[in-house]
């Protein structure tokens, strides 16, 4: 919200002369006083300022990637995967867990990739940022976790991908092979584009440019 100035007597009198254009009358413009009315349509104001402030106050995002859902399983969408790009071990295991790996319904999905700078997520240990206290912080942007098997989408979507260029999709972790990991979006050197499991650290702390990439609310 911008610097608070004093309302003017000439905003005042706008208000009475634009009562009595609608001859409104000085008995229910009083009513309307002690009801609370006035009151409420003031913190109405109030309340739509502070919403535009939030919602200028959004990041700019690198990528927007839209696509549409299938529904397909877990197997499938390896399978799918695997027949253009490269999954990991690590990957595959994670979707293995039929407990935490998520499969979505069908549906069209909106995922930005944003600079953990720009998240202001800076030096947060990888485990405090991945975890609830990380989500909620991203939901003052209106921006909400990932579903698990959005990795996928965001891997088939992505088609002009940067060389070593690594997308973390936050989403809830996953535990495989003695690790909570997350699914990483790359494209590698030697494997070309891929889908990797990344085992968090406690001990890590983000770097200011790592992509981390958040469904639009």
């Amino acid at each position: 919200m911008g610097k608070y100035v004093p309302v003017t007597t000439n905003q005042t009198d706008a208000v009475c002369q634009m009562a009595n254009e609608k001859k409104v009358g000085r008995a229910r413009f009083q009513e309307a006083m002690n009801d609370g009315d006035l009151s409420r349509f003031l913190d109405s104001l109030l309340e739509q300022s502070q919403s535009e402030t939030k919602k200028s106050s959004v990041p700019a995002h690198l990528y927007e990637f839209q696509f549409e859902k299938d529904g397909a399983d877990a197997p499938t969408l390896v399978a799918r995967t695997r027949g253009k790009f490269f999954v990991s071990k690590d990957a595959e295991a994670m979707t293995e867990n039929a407990t935490e790996f998520v499969v979505g319904p069908k549906e069209k999905v909106i995922v930005r990739v944003f600079t953990c700078e720009s998240l202001d997520v800076t030096g947060w240990a990888e485990t405090d940022f991945f975890d609830p206290n990380g989500f909620a912080h991203i939901k003052k942007f209106g921006l909400l976790p990932c579903i698990s098997d959005d990795a996928f989408g965001i891997r088939a979507t992505h088609s002009e991908q940067k060389l070593d260029e690594w997308i973390w999709v936050a989403h809830p972790p996953i535990s495989a092979r003695g690790y909570r990991r997350m699914f990483h979006v790359g494209l590698h050197s030697y494997f070309g584009r891929s889908v990797y499991g990344y085992g968090l650290r406690s001990s890590c702390q983000l770097p200011a440019g790592l992509l981390v990439a958040l469904r639009v609310a």
